[in-house]
């Protein structure tokens, strides 16, 4: 196990340094503004899956629309950021600023990036009691979820429970 967790980190530091290397010097010191735009202060975060082992909520592409899944924590996609307007915005490997939007407050609805506004559904807080990431616009009793932890598995709403599923960390 801890061989595990000595590997995850240094594929994450050498993820970190092939990304700063490639020119992503923002990583760890952006900043969301209003605009969207990534500005000089934000730090970006894996978000790990506590009942995974060694799951983080990951992108398969940069793109609007794209779901979030779960996937083994190693690479950029897998950065987010916690902004001070409660949004979760993708990692710097996109050039652009995206926001986690749910489908619907529907059991299950998945969560993907959509263009960032101020609306409730895009708004976000981590309970530090239970680790669940709640989602703001549902009237706050629906919890970023996982049905499985096997690769790929899409992040989806459900009813807040604080099981393992729903509990998630980020550094």
């Amino acid at each position: 196990m801890r061989l595990v967790k000595s590997m995850s980190r240094v594929l994450a530091v050498l993820g970190t340094l092939v990304l700063a290397f490639a020119g992503f010097a923002g990583i760890g010191n952006a900043q969301a503004t209003s605009s969207g735009d990534v500005g000089a202060q934000a730090v970006y975060h894996f978000v790990r899956n506590i009942g995974s082992e060694n799951g983080c909520m990951d992108l398969t592409s940069f793109n609007e629309d794209t779901p979030a899944t779960l996937y083994r924590c190693y690479s950029a996609s897998g950065y987010w950021y916690f902004a001070d307007d409660r949004t979760i915005r993708n990692g710097p490997g996109s050039g652009q600023s995206l926001c986690l939007d749910p489908d619907s407050y529907a059991t299950h609805a998945q969560v993907r990036l959509k263009r960032c506004y101020d609306a409730a559904r895009q708004k976000w807080h981590h309970s530090e009691t239970n680790n669940t990431i709640v989602s703001e616009g549902s009237g706050s009793n629906m919890c970023l979820d996982l049905r499985s932890y096997a690769n790929q598995t899409p992040v989806t709403l459900y009813p807040c429970h604080g099981g393992a599923s729903q509990q998630w960390s980020y550094d």
